[in-house]
């Protein structure tokens, strides 16, 4: 094989490698699903530019076969469940499914005892080239306009506070059409290889630093979110946080869900032996709790809520019901109810409803800003 060629091979191996390292750290940070399907996307490419380096350059039709028969599927397969859930914060079965019999499929073709991998004079010939190479192209091109994708999209959504990234991100896409292209002629024009060699490399770099610069970048697609709201059992307003400039009334949505939590616990409560005397088909000790309210779905939004607190309520106002989300508000209300625990019980354990003239000195803007802000740190701000 040229020389050139195999240095071409093993520094872009080298480049993909670094940025897959970079999209571990990410993960290692977060330790979302999301951030994981894109560390193994890049590093099954990484594998797949090696191997090949590898298998050319020892002339092993073996490496050539595992490189060949696994990670150009798999890198697709993780890029589609990257931007399934970049999208919509979960993974299609359909997908999935249709992404795996293609891994199948190449996997058990490359194998194929007929289908033969031979080195003649450094050259590497396939005896089902014609069909192998243009599947093998499709998985490649797909995988570029699977990335050229989400940077446009991700480039469109961006808040105000971040439309200083749109330009990377639209090179980004240039990159990742550069990474396409030369694939379908790179057997007539040998010479537009390096294209799509600095286009791999370009998008990997540019996604990864992208993502490591601005973390929230990955969740701009799948929501917004709307508005932070803590409140007493009563309905009295404490603190709210806006991330987008919408008509609401927090007053009237914390009276709201303070009203249908009561209701729920009343109808839903546990029933007892005397509700069993004015009700003879209860069986005698059946309780049933349905506990508290955690999420109320609307036609255009998302009320997800933490009222299993005595002294408070907390609600935020979303377009959808992320998982991260859920989880943000979780961890937040802990801190929260850990942070202002002695102004919220008594030391008896009694649960304190602050009046409007002291919710200033008892919480602090301050305080709950730098709650706020480490436990939503990866939503943007459209205001």
């Amino acid at each position: 094989m040229n020389i050139d060629d195999l240095i071409y091979e093993f520094i872009g191996a080298s480049f993909i490698i670094a940025a897959s390292m970079i999209s571990l750290g990410l993960y290692m940070k977060r330790r979302s699903k999301l951030l994981a399907s894109f560390f193994v996307a890049w590093l099954t490419m990484a594998m797949y530019v090696l191997f090949t380096a590898i298998s050319d350059l020892f002339e092993s039709p073996l490496i050539a076969r595992i490189s060949d028969s696994m990670f150009p599927t798999l890198s697709l397969v993780f890029f589609l469940v990257f931007l399934d859930y970049a999208q919509n914060d979960q993974v299609s079965p359909k997908k999935m499914a249709f992404g795996f019999f293609v891994f199948a499929m190449i996997f058990t073709w490359v194998w194929y005892p007929a289908n033969e991998i031979l080195y003649i004079n450094g050259t590497r010939f396939y005896s089902f080239y014609d069909i192998y190479y243009q599947v093998q192209n499709v998985c490649l091109a797909a995988l570029a306009f699977i990335i050229v994708y989400w940077f446009i999209i991700t480039a469109r959504s961006l808040p105000p506070s971040l439309v200083k990234l749109r330009p990377y991100l639209y090179i980004g896409s240039v990159f990742g059409l550069m990474a396409s292209v030369p694939v379908f002629v790179a057997n007539v024009f040998t010479d537009l290889v390096i294209f799509s060699f600095i286009g791999t490399v370009g998008i990997a770099f540019i996604s990864t630093l992208a993502i490591r610069k601005e973390p929230r970048l990955v969740h701009l697609l799948p929501f917004k979110v709307y508005r932070l709201i803590i409140s007493s059992k009563g309905g009295c307003l404490y603190y709210e946080r806006q991330w987008c400039d919408i008509d609401v009334d927090s007053v009237m949505i914390a009276g709201m869900m303070s009203a249908i939590n009561s209701f729920s616990k009343g109808a839903l409560r546990e029933k007892t032996d005397d509700d069993n005397l004015k009700d003879p088909s209860l069986k005698t000790g059946e309780k049933f709790d349905a506990g508290a309210i955690y999420e109320m779905r609307l036609k255009k939004a998302v009320i997800l809520s933490e009222m299993q607190y005595a002294p408070v309520n907390i609600l935020l106002l979303s377009s959808k019901a992320s998982k991260d989300l859920k989880v943000s508000l979780e961890d937040f209300s802990a801190s929260f109810m850990q942070e202002f625990k002695s102004e919220l019980y008594t030391k008896d354990g009694f649960a304190i409803e602050v009046t409007m003239a002291d919710i200033d000195w008892v919480f602090g803007q301050e305080k709950i800003d730098r709650i706020t802000n480490k436990f939503f740190s990866n939503i943007s701000s459209f205001i």
